[in-house]
C-alpha cells in the first residue's frame, strides 16, 4: 500500500511538472530572427561548385541562387548543373525547393523533403538524356538534403540562439524569418 501511495505521488508530481513546463513554454517569449535572401545566398554559395558521383556518372550543382516567395515555408533554389557519364557531359539547369529543417545541435538549416520543379538539359545524347532525367532529380535532392543553407551559429549576434527551440519558419516579406522559443529569458537583441 505504502509502494502504490509512493507511485501515486511521484506519477502526479511528474505530470504536474510537464504539465508547467509545456504550459512555459507556450506562453514563453519568442526571437524572431530574420534572414534576407542576401545573407543565405552569402553563406551557400561558398559550398558551391559541389558533386556526387554514382560510379562512372556524375551530377555537379554550380551557381546556385536563393529564391523566397512571401507566405511560403519552403526555400527554392534556382542552379546549374553539368552531368558526366565518362566523357560525355551534358550542362543544364534545375530549380529546386525544399522546407527548411532547422538542426537544434549544430545550429544550422538544411533543406529536406526537396523536390526538383524543372528539370533542363542540353545536348545531343537521348541515351544519356533518358539517364540523366530519370537519376538526376534524386540525385540533386540529395546533394541538397546534405549541405547547409544556413548556420546561426555563425551569426555573432544571434549565435546564442542556436540551442532554443524553433517555432516557425516561414517566408515574410522577402526574408526568411525564423521564431524561437526563449524560455530562459536570456536573449536580449
Amino acid at each position: 500500500m505504502q509502494t502504490r501511495r509512493v507511485l501515486l505521488v511521484a506519477t502526479v508530481s511528474c505530470l504536474a511538472l510537464l504539465t508547467v513546463g509545456w504550459a512555459f513554454l507556450r506562453v514563453a517569449p519568442e526571437v524572431t530572427l530574420e534572414f534576407s535572401q542576401a545573407q543565405l545566398q552569402e553563406q551557400l554559395a561558398p559550398k558551391f561548385p559541389t558533386q556526387r558521383c554514382m560510379l562512372t556518372a556524375c551530377i555537379e550543382l554550380r551557381g546556385p541562387k536563393i529564391a523566397l516567395q512571401d507566405g511560403s515555408d519552403k526555400v527554392g533554389i534556382e542552379t546549374n548543373f553539368v552531368a558526366t557519364f565518362g566523357t560525355r557531359s551534358m550542362p543544364g539547369s534545375a530549380r529546386l525547393e525544399g522546407k527548411p529543417n532547422y538542426e537544434q545541435a549544430t545550429g544550422k538549416f538544411f533543406l529536406r523533403e526537396v523536390n526538383v520543379i524543372e528539370f533542363n538539359m542540353s545536348g545531343n545524347a537521348p541515351d544519356f538524356n533518358e539517364v540523366v532525367k530519370v537519376r538526376g532529380p534524386v540525385v540533386m535532392a540529395a546533394i541538397m538534403n546534405n549541405i547547409p543553407l544556413y548556420s546561426v551559429n555563425s551569426h555573432p549576434k544571434y549565435g546564442a540562439i542556436a540551442n532554443h527551440t524553433l517555432r516557425s519558419v516561414q517566408v515574410v516579406g522577402g526574408k526568411l524569418q525564423v521564431v524561437f522559443v526563449n524560455p530562459l529569458l536570456l536573449l536580449k537583441f
